[in-house]
């Protein structure tokens, strides 16, 4: 299977037209198609749906479209490490949660790109099956996982930022002018929570009995999008204090403290280009320089 097909595959899947993609392709239309059809024949499946004027994907296109984007992108990616053997340029490829920390991270790597000008910075959002799921693929050079979080099949450094947990309250919520939450005092409140799988188990035991008496109205992995949603409600987003200024809405913090870590994990197994060797060693020395002020 040729990487070269693959990009063809995907651009056709993006136009869902043979003669625009030919066309963005720079080829023909009929040997665009031939190669198409060479694909599916190889692959033994239909990908295509084809009608008058658009083709669409196949159940089984859609699944190969995943496939392929991925295959493409490790493909450039270890282009990008082998062209990367001397200077300390290319892309970091990093796997990241919404998280406070992401601010400590971004100065650090500000600090490295100053120094380093050809370095580029590619960021992916997900939680922490997502991130570690890239790690293990080779998608991603590094993953900000929030603790607590199995890390025995990577390298890791510590955080200093702490992961401050409570509610995002709308101004017309029962909440919003309270300066703490109490376990139990959401007990029949409609919520939003948190899709990631270690985050509700650190509310479940925070909640403890009064976990099941909260009323779950939905779960997200963006905050963003979540506050949009609780703002039409006037309801209730269980998340962290990231700092931002949402309107109509306050952060109240948990009390007890619910505070997590966060760790910045690559796999320590891996055989690593001249750049990410160099952030990690520059990362290491940050942390323990900050450590130290």
């Amino acid at each position: 299977m040729d990487i070269r097909v693959l990009n063809y595959f995907l651009v056709v899947a993006e136009e869902g037209n043979i003669t625009k993609a030919a066309e963005r392709l720079l080829m023909t239309q009929p040997t665009l198609s031939r190669q198409l059809k060479a694909l599916e024949e190889e692959l033994e499946v239909a990908l295509f749906k084809r009608s008058n004027h658009r083709i669409y994907l196949t159940e089984e296109g859609l699944l190969f479209q995943q496939r392929a984007r991925d295959i493409v992108e490790m493909t450039e990616h270890a282009k990008a490490e082998l062209h990367a053997t001397e200077e300390i340029k290319g892309t970091l490829s990093i796997g990241c949660g919404e998280l406070a920390a992401m601010q400590e991270l971004s100065q650090a790597l500000a600090i490295f790109q100053e120094k380093h000008p050809q370095v580029k910075v590619a960021l992916h959002s997900g939680d922490n099956d997502d991130i570690r799921q890239g790690i293990d693929m080779g998608q991603l050079d590094f993953g900000l996982l929030l603790e607590p979080v199995d890390v025995s099949l990577y390298d890791f450094v510590h955080l200093r930022t702490k992961e401050r947990w409570g509610i995002l309250a709308h101004k017309e919520s029962d909440f919003a002018d309270k300066k703490v939450i109490v376990p139990g005092e959401l007990s029949g409140t409609p919520v939003l929570t948190i899709l990631d799988r270690t985050v509700q188990r650190e509310l479940i035991a925070w909640s403890g009995a009064a976990a099941a008496t909260m009323f779950n109205r939905g779960r997200y992995n963006t905050a963003y999008n979540a506050v949009m949603l609780a703002r039409e409600s006037k309801g209730v987003v269980i998340g962290l204090d990231l700092k931002q200024s949402y309107p109509d809405f306050t952060f109240v913090p948990f009390e007890p403290e619910l505070a997590l870590s966060s760790v910045l994990a690559w796999r320590s197994s891996r055989q690593q280009s001249t750049l990410v060797k160099a952030f990690i060693t520059f990362f290491r020395e940050y942390e323990n320089t900050e450590q130290d002020l």
